[in-house]
């Protein structure tokens, strides 16, 4: 294995003539807080301030190591690409840039020390001439322009950009982090300066400051690593364990994928588009681009077992003895990218998507297995829904609504039953859909789900969690405490009334009136459907001594289309809820649990 390894320090290396690419790969800016915090705060803490003087504080540093950098060329190159360090490097550039801004606002004119620094900082190490022209020293495409024209820029930059994506918002939330951590009361105050003799030098002492902190940072030591080729770049990569945030196993994965599918000879960048469009899919979901890639992997390949530990394992064995072109790896990347919008539709249903009477059952049961956190089940159903293989509607919306019922009872109760201890169950449901080469197979891989999940639930320990269901009109809207109450009525109602899926404006009806905090009249043995304007007038028709009193309600009940509501009677009273709240919870359990 042929590589250079060069001790040097961040001085050398931005001043070399040399620019630092963060290659197409790459994963965006991804440091947070805690990463860029802890990065200054140790830059400081090898600070120290020395006033033997007198009436004069020195600066010096001390040594730290910022760990190795991994460059795919050769040490002489003009232009080398970043294995390893883009993270340490973009946040460092972003220091050296909030530091310029710093002393700049504190240069009074263009001939005294503050300006003097400024002008170094930008045109030494964040933006070098070579030969009359500029070289940004870090060059990215994926946050161009905003990070060239508003971080490396500075003053002389003709226009300052607006992030206009998720990295460049964490760009410019790191920018705003160092600029506000770099004021003159934070910085004395951190390095314990507050002496009465430096109070009139204030403003001199606080330039030094910001001079000390940037020569810190630029004495930091490191070990260059170029190497020429590719393979042995990301080898000595996956083996180094370096300073800052580590790659994720999917950012491994993404780093081979893209060494590997490389820009085609019209000079379309295929991948990269793909990753970006997955990413796009995914933005505005409640999930991750890792969660998405496991549960993925998960449903096509199954008997891997992959977790989040050992995902990048398990991908190099799948793909490590590909075709020269890549082909395998190729479909492997349409499929993810396809099944992105798949897994945005499982665990975001638009209820637009599904106008037709016959699928309005699969939305309202894919949109209450999520509100349900059924996050394991969205293996099953992405290998359901890739699977190929059709079956008929009806089949598909029973087993819909058998996971919605599912999860109701095992996550919406307080069973609290495991989730970790529906992963093999999922899994053996993936392996059966996989393997199967007609509707049929599909179907006994879902008779069996259904069975197996249900050993999961014990039905008189199931029965004594729903009747403690509550549903409270106050907190329905802003809390899901009440929404497993009102999604069991709902369904229970509509089985009632011979209906899959109903589309009326439904309302929750308190048989006897809510009142105070009355926990009792909270419970689902006091809760039924009713339409909203027989809701509304009741509350306009409301006698004063309304409590325990339900007479004033039957004639309403009666003009309902529910048969719910219209099975009360006047002899409904407080303790009747108990009673009621037990022939539901039997109900529940025979018409929606109970596999005969």
């Amino acid at each position: 294995m042929n590589f250079d390894a060069v001790g040097d320090n961040v001085r050398g290396l931005l001043t070399a003539t040399r620019s630092y690419v963060v290659p197409r790969f790459q994963r965006d800016f991804s440091w947070d807080e805690n990463n860029y915090k802890e990065l200054l705060n140790d830059l400081l803490s090898q600070i120290t301030c020395d006033d033997n003087n007198g009436d004069v504080i020195e600066f010096k540093t001390s040594q730290y190591y910022l760990g190795n950098m991994i460059f795919l060329g050769t040490k002489d190159k003009t232009s080398v690409e970043i294995i390893d360090g883009q993270q340490r490097l973009t946040t460092g550039t972003i220091l050296l840039a909030a530091i310029r801004d710093s002393l700049y606002a504190a240069s009074k004119r263009k001939d005294d020390l503050a300006f003097s620094y400024a002008e170094t900082t930008q045109n030494e190490y964040l933006v070098k001439k070579i030969d009359g022209s500029p070289q940004r020293k870090l060059q990215t495409t994926s946050s161009y322009p905003y990070f060239t024209q508003t971080i490396q820029g500075g003053a002389d930059s003709e226009t300052s950009m607006e992030p206009s994506n998720d990295e460049e918002e964490a760009l410019k939330k790191s920018f705003e982090f160092f600029k506000k951590q770099l004021s003159q009361n934070k910085l004395f105050s951190k390095l314990n300066i507050d002496k009465p003799h430096v109070k009139s030098k204030k403003d001199e002492l606080f330039i030094n400051t910001l001079k000390a902190i940037r020569d810190q940072f630029l004495n930091s030591e490191i070990v260059e690593i170029f190497v020429a080729d590719n393979n042995q770049a990301h080898r000595i990569f996956e083996n180094i364990n370096s300073k800052g945030k580590p790659l994720s196993q999917v950012d491994l994965i993404k780093n081979d994928i893209f060494s590997k599918l490389e820009i085609n000879d019209v000079g379309v960048d295929y991948p990269t588009q793909q990753w970006k469009e997955i990413n796009l899919v995914l933005s505005d979901l409640d999930t991750t681009f890792d969660e998405f890639f496991l549960h993925f992997w998960k449903s096509e390949y199954p008997s891997d077992s992959a977790n989040g530990s050992n995902l990048y394992k398990k991908y190099l064995i799948r793909f490590k003895s590909d075709d020269e072109n890549h082909i395998s790896l190729k479909k492997f990347v349409k499929k993810l990218q396809e099944s992105a919008k798949t897994y945005a539709n499982i665990i975001n249903p638009l209820r637009d998507d599904f106008k037709k009477q016959e699928t309005k059952i699969v939305y309202q049961s894919l949109d209450a297995i999520n509100k349900f956190r059924g996050v394991q089940s969205r293996v099953a159903l992405l290998s359901l829904f890739n699977s190929g293989i059709e079956v008929k509607q009806k089949k598909l919306n029973n087993f819909l609504f058998f996971l919605a019922n599912f999860h109701m009872a095992a996550f919406g109760t307080d069973l609290k039953v495991r989730s970790n201890l529906t992963t093999n169950k999922y899994k053996s449901f993936c392996q059966k859909v996989n393997n199967a080469k007609t509707p049929e197979d599909i179907q006994k891989s879902m008779l069996a789900l259904e069975e197996s999940l249900l050993d999961l639930i014990n039905e008189d320990d199931f029965k004594k969690s729903f009747v403690k269901l509550v549903f409270q009109k106050d907190k329905a809207r802003n809390s899901m405490s009440s929404y497993p109450a009102s999604y069991a009525i709902k369904v229970i109602a509509d089985k009632m009334d011979g209906r899959q899926y109903n589309d009326d404006d439904y309302s929750i009806e308190h048989i006897l009136d809510e009142a105070g905090n009355r926990k009792s009249l909270s419970n689902i043995g006091n809760i039924s459907v009713l339409e909203r304007k027989y809701n509304d007038e009741l509350c306009n028709i409301k006698p004063k001594n309304f409590h325990n009193n339900i007479d004033y309600k039957i004639d309403t009940y009666n003009e309902s289309s529910y048969k719910m509501i219209k099975s009360v009677s006047k002899g409904f009273n407080e303790e009747s809820i108990p009673k009621r709240a037990q022939k539901l919870a039997d109900y529940f359990w025979n018409e929606f649990l109970k596999i005969e």
